[in-house]
């Protein structure tokens, strides 16, 4: 649907969004869980803090994955 440009409900538009949020709360999940297991490394709190940092950007922007086109 996408790489036609025929999306007149944003459907396709949509399963993209909430396929990449899906993946980026699959990522918070996991570096979470590190630093519960194995405490408060600085590197994996780093990029906890980056990938929760990104979700809250897109979230603020409305980004509703305009760059997941195909």
């Amino acid at each position: 649907m996408r790489a036609k440009d025929v999306d007149p409900h944003h459907l396709a538009r949509s399963l993209l969004y909430l396929d990449q949020r899906n993946r980026d709360l699959e990522e918070v999940l996991e570096r979470a869980d590190r630093v519960l297991r194995f405490g408060m490394a600085e590197q994996e709190l780093t990029a906890l803090r980056k990938v929760v940092g990104r979700l809250r950007e897109a979230e603020e922007d409305g980004d509703l994955g305009d760059s997941l086109m195909i």
